[in-house]
């Protein structure tokens, strides 16, 4: 595996400081969160020996050049996934890889072996659309057997395969992009259904975030396109016999590179489909006028249509309805169906203007949609020579005129529009943060006073600051729930005059509820339902609690306010529940250690590898927190005594009790690291003193202060660091020095020559929980533990007393150094070095350089 000194080092094969979005994508938020050199690490650790000198995961960067040799960004670089789940999961979930885990293994994370086999992992495979005159697309043999969608994707960053693994692409005719931590919803515009190979209808995903400058999505007059809603009837079609099922058992059959080909793409080549767009609601957007939008000025019969500043209203929301006869379609006004766009073209005056009429039948009020490069045209149907054109002059009622005319040659823009369909439910039900895009460190916080008064504060992860969003489908938009007070809702009191916040009781008003809107900048404005016109803003004015005023204002007036929020899920069970080792990020060999003596204290400690440095994990759902149960009595936890009189800040292990202050939260940082924040007090969190303990180690304490030690990490006990195989094991300073023996059988480090006796397979043993390291040139010989400053032995370990302690060794992986330490399992304490002098002897541990190890794989 690489290590981060390693991936440093190459940079002979483009810029050392590219630009990329590399986990933006993500859909796993522990994956977003991370440092992108941290997953670069993960990915790497079982790097091809070939390409060592030569290569690195490589991620795609902002802008890419694409097969056809154009340089486009990397969300208009058009990719292609194979799945056979329906649109009512991805659609609403997005890509989830098969792994979700926060610490997945070696092979869950092996970047050239998922590649190889796309076995279960943490990635989801896309592959590019090869352009070369015509377009190609890499499709797997059984795509024209049963049920199987062909998922459109314009995604930031992910790692290009080729690029990364060079001659060791395993496939490279897949061109495959992989996504560590799949895909999001919002970056999959739309889905082709098959059934036996044959095309069934066109899904599209209203909730696409579109970057602009796309080719409209292929389709064809005789292809239904259908606009996707969660739980559309339609949307569950999947084969009978499971094979739509995913599971740690199950391998992404589908993107296996070597079960496919690359095929001509022939759908959707009809250059004049009359029927561009499935019936549903749309936005029309000008493309001359960024943010004007087609716009019913009155909801009368006669109202004019102009085109007018996007204020989030229905008037400026269409329902489109295509009719097969006419080949052509009505487009009706979503704040009053009854009214048609319309050109009034039997008018005495010969008016060439746009209202809204009542529906007449007649042919003037249909219209054919015609497709332009990426955008659209809209020709009347009585006279297709006409056609829906913004002028320079303003209407009457703050907007643009709009027109139908003949084609406008040189000012070709003015008769273009975007037509982008509707969403309403654009995060699913759950609990939420609401951060300020611009004043990051602010979100949206209940006071808790008496006047009930909703602001922004500065992030304190507390119960005030955290909602419960539930959509309603009937008003298409939000309550948002207070878990402060879960009978209080955010809410605008429209019959005042005040504009500010407040968390009221629930009643059936409207200024109850929220429309959510993405925008380009994959941000969120939250507009109120009672006055669409008006939305969530943050004002530069203090609040009288200490925060900033939250206000509703007019949309198209955000100057002087902080209008774009971002939505940020909240997580309390990051770790599965089992037992773990808490190690310090500053002392990387210190760990939460129980003293187990009078008056039950804990503090830091040196590893043992004992009971007293093991920690049972238990969530607990209810309370949405961790109790930390002691590995030499389970029915003591790791408690901050809030209570006491003498209001002590040091921690001691106490049977379990109902007090929120046995209880703990993890906040995770991009690092891997974690700080663990008291239940009782959210300001809390056990640090790492430079103070000694009374029983040999350091002082711990519970502090609302930055400390140097109050970052953690959480390694599992007991898990499987390595699969079993064949491996050289190299020094984490030089990956060329790998570790040998000598005539005398003592474990040394040379230089790599390749030689057989540098080769080892390690072999793990379910019930020690640890390894024995053979020798692969001799497999009944591996290493033995001697002692303390003793050599490492290389002997017969296939004997009678082959469940010697000493013959086997704990193997774990350090997410902070990137590599491996290889402790003693009879003396755990006793990790594996080496010296100047190359010898090979166990020692303290200590986590320097000379502790730690690469494991880099042999093929078979």
């Amino acid at each position: 595996m690489l290590c981060v000194n390693k991936i440093n080092k190459i940079t002979d094969r483009g810029p050392p400081d590219f630009i990329t979005n590399g986990l933006q994508a993500a859909v796993l938020e522990w994956i977003r969160s991370l440092d992108l050199e941290l997953v670069s690490i993960l990915l790497a650790r079982s790097w091809p020996l070939s390409i060592l000198d030569s290569s690195e995961p490589r991620w795609r960067p902002t802008e890419v050049t694409d097969t056809d040799n154009v340089v486009r960004l990397d969300r208009r670089q058009r990719l292609l996934r194979w799945d056979r789940r329906p649109p009512n999961e991805i659609f609403l979930e997005g890509f989830v890889p098969i792994v979700t885990r926060e610490y997945p293994d070696w092979e869950e994370t092996d970047l050239y072996g998922f590649a190889k086999n796309n076995h279960p992992s943490f990635f989801v495979s896309t592959t590019k659309t090869q352009r070369n005159k015509k377009k190609y697309v890499w499709t797997p043999r059984s795509a024209n057997r049963g049920i199987v969608y062909q998922y459109e994707i314009y995604a930031p960053g992910g790692v290009d395969v080729n690029e990364s693994l060079l001659h060791e692409s395993p496939w490279p005719n897949q061109m495959e992009v992989a996504f560590p931590g799949g895909i999001q919803n919002i970056y999959i515009r739309s889905a082709r259904e098959l059934q036996d190979g044959r095309i069934q209808r066109i899904w599209v995903n209203p909730n696409f975030l579109d970057p602009g400058e796309l080719e409209p999505i292929a389709s064809s007059s005789r292809t239904p396109n259908v606009i996707w809603r969660e739980n559309h009837p339609d949307g569950d079609h999947k084969d009978s016999d499971g094979r739509s099922k995913r599971s740690a058992i199950f391998d992404d059959d589908l993107m296996y590179g070597g079960a496919g080909g690359v095929e001509e793409d022939t759908f959707g080549e009809e250059t004049d489909n009359p029927k561009p767009f499935p019936d549903g609601e749309f936005t029309i957007e000008s493309i001359k006028d960024n943010n004007l939008f087609l716009d019913l000025t009155q909801n009368v019969s006669g109202g004019i249509i102009h085109s007018h500043i996007y204020n989030g209203g229905e008037n400026q929301i269409w329902v489109l309805s295509y009719d097969e006869n006419k080949k052509g379609y009505k487009i009706k006004s979503k704040q009053n169906p009854s009214l048609l766009l319309s050109w009034n073209s039997n008018a005495t005056s010969r008016e060439i203007i746009l209202r809204g009429y009542i529906e007449s039948n007649s042919r003037n009020q249909y219209w054919r949609i015609e497709k332009t490069n990426e955008y659209f045209r809209f020709r009347n149907l009585e006279n297709p020579q006409m056609i829906i054109t913004v002028q320079n002059n303003s209407s009457d009622y703050g907007g643009k005129e709009l027109t139908v005319q003949t084609e406008a040659g040189d000012e070709r823009n003015s008769q273009e529009w975007k037509i982008k369909p509707m969403s309403y439910k654009l995060v699913a039900n759950g609990d939420y943060y609401m951060f300020s895009r611009d004043l990051s460190d602010k979100v949206v916080d209940f006071s808790n006073q008496e006047d009930s008064l909703v602001h922004g504060h500065t992030f304190m992860d507390n119960d005030n600051q955290k909602w419960n969003f539930t959509y309603d489908s009937g008003k298409q938009a939000y309550k948002i729930r207070s878990l402060r007070k879960a009978n209080l809702f955010l809410s605008w009191n429209a019959s005042s005059k005040e504009m500010v916040l407040r968390a009221y009781t629930e009643s059936s008003n409207k200024d109850q509820y929220w429309r959510i809107e993405q925008t380009d900048n994959e941000s969120y404005r939250f507009r109120n339902l009672e006055n669409l016109s008006l939305i969530l803003m943050l004002s530069k004015e203090d609040s009288p609690y200490g925060g900033l005023n939250l206000i509703v204002h007019d949309s198209n007036d955000d100057t002087n306010f902080y209008s774009y929020w971002k939505i940020k899920p909240i997580f309390y069970q990051y770790v599965p529940d089992g037992d773990y080792h808490i190690f310090n990020h500053n002392f990387p060999n210190t760990l939460i250690d129980y003293t187990n003596q009078e008056g039950a204290l804990v503090h830091g400690h040196n590893y043992f590898g004992n009971n007293n440095q093991k920690w049972s994990f238990v969530f607990d759902g209810n309370i949405k927190a961790y109790k930390i149960k002691s590995g030499v009595r389970s029915d003591l936890l790791l408690t901050w005594d809030s209570n006491a009189v003498s209001k002590e800040m040091v921690l001691r292990a106490y049977a379990e009790s109902e007090n929120m202050s046995q209880y703990w939260r993890l906040d995770k940082l991009n690092n891997g690291s974690y700080k663990l924040k008291n239940r009782y007090d959210y300001e809390k969190i056990i640090a790492l003193t430079n103070n000694d303990s009374p029983y040999g180690g350091r002082e711990l304490l519970i502090s609302g202060t930055v400390e140097s030690g109050n970052n953690w990490y959480l390694k599992r006990i007991g898990e499987v660091a390595l699969p079993n195989g064949k491996f050289r094991i190299a020094t984490k300073l030089n990956y060329k020095k790998v570790v040998d023996f000598d005539h005398k059988y003592n474990l040394i480090i040379i230089d790599n020559l390749n030689l057989a006796t540098s080769e080892w397979e390690i072999k793990y043993d379910s019930s020690y929980k640890a390894y024995n390291i053979h020798s692969a040139d001799s497999l009944n010989i591996g290493w033995i533990y001697q002692n303390k400053n003793f050599f490492v032995k290389v002997d017969n370990i296939d004997g009678p007393d082959s469940r010697d302690a000493r013959y086997y060794w704990t193997i774990e992986y350090s997410i902070q150094h990137g590599c491996y330490m290889i402790r003693s399992y009879h003396e755990p304490s006793h990790a594996v070095g080496y010296f100047d002098n190359n010898s090979v002897i166990t020692d303290t541990s200590t986590y320097s350089d000379n502790q730690l190890f690469h494991f880099i794989p042999l093929k078979n």
